[in-house]
């Protein structure tokens, strides 16, 4: 059992499923590097517990905005160097969890909140439901996650698409495009997830879990090759002259 407190986290269970809920409702869930950190631990702790089933969501409107516009600007050099480091806990933690992972996609999701949603194995969205990667406009290179999983969910050239222009997918195009397993009526969204959580939990534990490793092979391969590359580059580019500026510009038009 969790027994942790996260600031920016809402952790609990019923009936052997674990709820995460990402908690930053009044400013659209974006990541500060409190909430970053959180889940830097958060996957890591779910290892250990007894829950059969995981569910990732967000509170309020939003599933997971990207970095907060607050905390950029102030970022010291050695805390985004520990920040690049955390995103690799991150997507690794979650991403080889023995549990079962549903994305119960509520709204909105931008940046990590979208690498969030690719690296879980199951991903139910309501018409508002949403993903996108604003990461070159930034100026900044895709290295939360999303460039080494897109990949692997939809054609390449529709992962470039998404990738080089920051273009979202909604709601039933997530269906459509074959990464998001079904769209549901926003009111009925919260009774889909449980509903297929509970079915996930009554399974033989262990048939479920080594069958999930066994499909997530690939993912060491996209962890431990194309992830670090992505990391590696998004820290570099962080850095290089101008990157102030589009990251602010971007800000200025959302």
């Amino acid at each position: 059992m969790i027994t942790e407190h996260y600031e920016h986290l809402l952790v609990e269970t019923d009936d052997e499923i674990l709820t995460i809920t990402i908690n930053r409702p009044e400013v659209g869930n974006v990541v500060n590097g409190v909430l970053h950190s959180n889940l830097a631990s958060v996957f890591h702790a779910v290892r250990a517990d007894d829950a059969k089933v995981v569910v990732l969501t967000g509170a309020g409107d939003t599933f997971c905005g990207s970095g907060d516009p607050d905390w950029f600007p102030d970022i010291e050099r050695e805390e985004w160097l520990h920040t690049i480091r955390q995103v690799r806990w991150i997507m690794r933690d979650l991403m080889l969890l023995e549990q079962p992972v549903i994305a119960k996609l509520n709204g909105p999701s931008l940046g990590v909140g979208t690498s969030l949603v690719l690296a879980s194995d199951l991903i139910y969205t309501s018409e508002r439901g949403s993903i996108a990667d604003p990461h070159t406009q930034f100026g900044i290179a895709a290295g939360d996650g999303a460039a080494a999983l897109l990949p692997n969910l939809v054609s390449l050239t529709k992962a470039k698409e998404i990738l080089f222009l920051g273009k979202p997918v909604v709601g039933r195009q997530l269906v459509d495009l074959g990464i998001a397993n079904e769209l549901v009526p926003q009111a009925e969204l919260d009774a889909k997830v449980d509903e297929v959580a509970h079915a996930l939990a009554a399974q033989p534990k262990q048939s479920l879990r080594w069958t999930k490793t066994i499909v997530n092979k690939w993912a060491d391969n996209a962890i431990t090759s194309l992830l670090d590359t992505a990391i590696g580059y998004e820290g570099w580019t962080w850095e290089l002259p101008g990157q102030d500026e589009a990251m602010a510009a971007f800000n200025a038009a959302h």
